[in-house]
């Protein structure tokens, strides 16, 4: 059997800790030091693919960490902003702008990243009947963990079968004791039927960038790929799911940032905030059966100085620090749930604000010509004694045939018929693109969120969930008011955009007419023509036009604001006194359409749709804060210090099982030998967050002959150690019993000459064997010119 999986060589540098095996698939992902991109490759050597961040030359990439079942990778920018990538599709699943920056204007570096799984209930997870039962329950109305097995109102009825009573009235009596019963969770179990999904999917947004409004890429809704990544249909699966994945952001100031599903920043959490000491996190172990992690970091000289991920300085002590999650027990089965939906009403704000200016950029565009010509037109009049207004001109002109001369002149000289059928392309363009917007994009989006608020709020009034807390019935009242007016000021935009683009093809069609007309010899056949059709036209939509329209009145400049910049609508005040009330909208148009105001003044400002959804942006943002806030009531956060001194930085491991970690780490340099201890820390008594205890250590066997350790890590049975010779690195493995503080000498898995290849390990990964995969190995060289895949079971059995 060939122990050697995979061998690559690159050009390019590499960071080695920028170089990570992918947990479930034959995958392995680097970020291109130069470029600054990330590339995954397949174990043959084949590129997956590619994903760079927009403007990524002003950032880097401190962290990469896959998600346990290989389905979305973590970039951690040194921006503050976390990546997450979905490997199926090779683009942008999330962005999460994670870490700001302090008050001297400076943000932390990132100190490490790690992605593992908490269990939402330990029962199913280790296997017992009854929480099996609750898993395969196929419902539609969603992850109940009380009523998991009759979580739909049909299966309450199916249940009770009639041919089981002897008389009608029983079976009746029985039904109505069956509904009474459940009558007190009804609301739970209609909120949690999943109606999005019977909704019509979204549809992809025309790509526009606008930096004053955008927080997130403008491509986000470009594709339909894009779309459904932001709105994933809650699948059965999702349904049925015993597990959570928890992403932990560890920084050099001692804030952990806690991001559930790779879609939702839980909360931030602040390690020591009397230490002055730095601290740098460097492993991380989990247990998911009681959603424990412990982080191991490792104290510096200096906390101004904390080092980076990809940094070193001289190590002091070693300390614990244990996160519970309780929140996750807690909520259980409905923390997928309620994650899922809470990114998605985040999302669904976003593709609100990108239909938005995608209408102000269409309308902006579609008048930019007739603008030009009406602007022509104006000069062209004010160099004439005779004081002529166009809309008066062309009004006179409409009702008695009588046309100026220098009028007469501008039309057949300067707009002539190609001119006008620019001009009527680029308007019915216009309207037609901004019906389509409204009608398939923001409308439909409206609808997506009227639901899922309501379904939320349900969910905020009960008090069995705790991530929902009750003061969030009034941001969510809030904000479905915020997205009611939004959809009433949507559909009035909708019928004067109708209106408005009937008027106009009346007046394009009088405008073709008079030009015949007026470049005709009199009585010819084209002006008779042109005469016949222009008294056909409807003078009720053509006046008006002139009128009201013509010269830049157009009410839909009340909705869309061409005049106004995005950055003056996003520093306006927003305060919910401002907001215009929706019984009154109608007459405020009407009065503003009468005497001819347009936008600029605060009363117009308040029908303007991207200052209304920047109201509903505020409040869903208000919701999403929400929740971190009540999930970081139920975590608790203890700290455990000095676990031991006088340890080599970087060499050191970590892993928790039954109650007690143990911590593997290298002791400063002995004479003649290099060993590694084993510190034995138990969990049961951790509430003191102020013990500072030290624990003996357990030395291992030595390992004889080694000049340096580069590296440590872990299987649930084996140490694996990657370390140096005077001569050669060594791949060493030690077969560990919990029980026995000595176990088996060393191993020597595998052996590289210095100079052999031009290979020289420096960092060691392992993948865990499971059920359908075998244990790998992940061996970077050290100046990051490639890797190597080692199949460690083979090399178990001394395969080459």
């Amino acid at each position: 059997m060939s122990a050697l999986k995979c061998e690559n060589r690159f050009k390019a540098s590499l960071l080695p800790h920028l170089v990570s095996l992918c947990p479930t698939l034959e995958l392995i992902a680097v970020v291109i030091l130069e470029k600054q991109e990330l590339e995954v490759y397949r174990f043959s050597g084949q590129r997956a693919f590619v994903w760079k961040r927009p403007s990524s030359s002003e950032f880097e990439v401190e962290g990469l960490e896959w998600q346990p079942n290989g389905s979305h990778i973590a970039l951690a920018w040194n921006d503050g902003v976390i990546e997450i990538v979905d490997t199926e599709l090779g683009k942008l699943a999330q962005h999460l702008d994670v870490k700001t920056s302090e008050s001297d204007g400076k943000r932390p570096a990132l100190a490490s990243l790690f992605w593992s799984k908490n269990a939402l209930d330990a029962a199913a997870v280790k296997g017992s009947a009854e929480a099996n039962g609750r898993a395969s329950t196929n419902s539609d109305a969603g992850p109940d963990p009380e009523h998991a097995n009759s979580t739909s109102i049909e299966d309450w009825f199916h249940e009770i079968d009639a041919n089981d009573f002897d008389t009608e009235k029983d079976h009746i009596n029985a039904l109505h004791s069956k509904v009474n019963s459940a009558s007190e969770d009804l609301p739970r179990h209609l909120a949690l039927i999943d109606v999005e999904a019977e909704l019509p999917k979204l549809s992809p947004l025309p790509h526009v960038d606008d930096k004053a409004v955008f927080s997130t890429s403008p491509d986000k809704f470009t594709s339909q790929a894009g779309v459904d990544i932001c709105f994933p249909i809650y699948t059965n699966e999702m349904r049925t799911s015993d597990t959570v994945d928890t992403l932990l952001t560890c920084w050099t100031d001692e804030s952990v940032s806690v991001i559930l599903q790779g879609s939702f920043v839980a909360g931030h959490y602040t390690l020591d905030e009397l230490g002055k000491q730095g601290r740098r996190v460097v492993a991380h172990t989990s247990d998911m059966h009681s959603n424990r992690h412990v982080l191991l970091s490792e104290s510096t000289e200096d906390k101004a100085q904390a080092p980076s991920l990809s940094e070193r300085s001289e190590t002091k002590d070693l300390s614990l620090d244990i996160l519970s999650f309780n929140g996750i027990t807690q909520t259980s089965y409905l923390v997928p749930f309620l994650i899922q939906k809470i990114t998605s009403l985040s999302h669904l704000s976003d593709y609100i604000t990108h239909t938005i200016v995608n209408l102000r950029q269409a309308w902006a565009t579609a008048q930019d010509l007739p603008n030009r010509y009406i602007s022509n037109v104006r000069d062209s009049l004010s160099e004439t004694e005779d004081e002529f207004q166009l809309d008066s001109a062309f009004y006179h002109l409409a009702v008695t045939g009588d046309c100026p001369a220098v009028v007469k002149e501008w039309l057949i000289d300067q707009l002539a018929e190609r001119g006008q059928q620019r001009w009527d392309t680029s308007l019915t363009t216009g309207y037609a693109h901004i019906l389509t917007l409204t009608h398939s994009h923001l409308l439909p989006v409206l609808e997506h969120a009227t639901v899922l608020i309501s379904r939320l709020r349900s969910l905020a009034r009960d008090p069995s969930v705790p991530l929902l807390p009750s003061s969030m019935t009034r941001e969510l009242t809030r904000l479905l008011d915020n997205i009611s007016l939004l959809t009433t000021i949507t559909h009035h935009l909708q019928i004067h955009t109708s209106r408005e683009s009937q008027q106009f093809a009346a007046f394009s069609a009088w405008l073709s007419c008079q030009l015949t007309l007026l470049s005709s010899e009199p009585y010819s056949t084209a002006a008779d023509d042109a005469a016949e059709k222009a008294a056909s036209l409807d003078f009720s939509l053509l006046l008006p036009y002139i009128q009201d329209t013509l010269l830049g009145r157009s009410s839909l400049n009340f909705f869309l604001g061409p005049g106004r910049s995005s950055q003056s609508i996003v520093e306006q005040p927003r305060r919910p006194g401002l907001q215009v009330k929706e019984a009154i909208l109608g007459q405020i148009l009407e009065r503003h359409r009468r005497e001819c105001v347009q936008p600029g003044g605060e009363k117009v400002e308040l029908v303007n749709l991207l200052h209304q959804a920047l109201f509903v942006r505020d409040a869903v943002r208000g919701v999403c804060e929400s929740v971190p806030e009540a999930f970081g009531k139920a975590t608790d956060v203890v700290r455990r210090v000095r676990v031991c001194e006088g340890v080599e930085e970087g060499m050191v491991d970590v892993m928790q099982r039954d109650g007690t970690v143990d911590v593997f780490a290298v002791p400063k340099a002995e004479a003649g030998e290099r060993r590694i201890c084993r510190y034995r820390v138990p969990l049961e008594d951790s509430k003191d967050s102020s013990t500072s205890t030290e624990y003996a250590p357990q030395h291992l066997p030595p390992i004889p002959n080694i000049n340096t350790i580069l590296s440590i890590t872990h299987l649930p049975h084996h140490l694996l150690v990657l370390a140096r010779t005077s001569t050669s690195t060594l791949l060493l493995s030690l077969a560990i019993d919990r029980d026995r503080s000595r176990s088996e000498k060393w191993h020597t898995l595998q052996k590289w000459e210095d100079g052999a290849r031009g290979f020289t390990p420096g960092k060691l990964e392992v993948r865990n064997a499971t059920e359908n995969r075998v244990e790998l190995a992940l061996v970077v060289d050290a100046e990051g010119r490639g890797w190597q895949v080692w199949n460690l079971r083979a090399l178990r059995q001394g395969g080459k």
